[in-house]
């Protein structure tokens, strides 16, 4: 007998609920993990000035990625209110409007870094070789903070949907996995300071590409069992004022 997907709607509450947090405390909990070690990696190889280069840069980047996930986190309630009234056409509006506004804020955001990158990066260290490094590190990632902003849009739009599984996957095997498996492989034989500027663009590009295929090819908003029953999908608005 094939099992099937039920939403956040039905059953026990307090076990969705829970089903629900323990992805997104892993997700987090994998990315404090990833920061230290890649201090660890720049620290063994590069050198004090690169280490304290990418902490001075870092704490920047950390900034607006939690600016950009907590204004997605906030869009995704409005995802999750129209999931849950089954209404299907202003669940793909939501998300339209979400993903549209992250591009505009991504590349608005590196904007400003981009041009501030100096000044910004000089308020957590006054070195200037530590500056100089950071600057160059602030204004790689700023050119693909749109990147940035949509893996955010997208993943808070799959949780919105009850979904807090394929976002942590996606986020784990490219900002975690890809990323600590690239530095720890191109720092040792290169020994270039650039390999961290550059991973940030990869990890980046890579998860959009897997949200991108996940949202068009998944079919994330239907519910059905393995015999295309509809148990407890989305319906149009057209169809639920049919419904008796």
């Amino acid at each position: 007998m094939v099992k099937t997907l039920e939403p956040m709607t039905t059953g026990s509450i307090s076990k969705r609920m829970i089903a629900f947090a323990l992805p997104l405390l892993l997700g987090n909990l994998f990315q404090q993990l990833y920061n230290t070690v890649d201090s660890l990696i720049v620290g063994n190889f590069l050198g004090s000035s690169a280490l304290a280069a990418v902490s001075s840069s870092g704490s920047l980047i950390s900034m607006l990625i939690g600016f950009l996930s907590g204004i997605a986190s906030g869009a995704g309630v409005i995802v999750s209110r129209y999931f849950g009234a089954n209404d299907e056409k202003d669940v793909c509006r939501a998300v339209h409007t979400m993903v549209a506004f992250g591009l505009v804020a991504g590349v608005l955001m590196g904007v400003v870094v981009f041009l501030l990158a100096p000044q910004l990066v000089a308020a957590f260290d006054s070195n200037p070789e530590v500056i100089r490094f950071g600057v160059e590190k602030a204004r790689t990632a700023a050119l693909f903070y749109c990147l940035l902003a949509y893996s955010h849009s997208m993943a808070s739009v799959l949780r919105g949907a009850g979904k807090a599984v394929v976002p942590m996957l996606i986020m784990m095997t490219f900002w975690c996995v890809v990323r600590v498996t690239f530095l720890s492989i191109s720092i040792p034989m290169t020994h270039s300071i650039q390999m961290v500027y550059l991973v940030y663009p990869l990890t980046w590009s890579l998860s959009s590409i897997a949200f991108f295929f996940y949202y068009k090819k998944a079919n994330w908003m239907d519910l059905t069992d393995a015999g295309g029953a509809k148990q407890a999908g989305l319906r149009a608005p057209q169809e639920r004022r049919k419904a008796p």
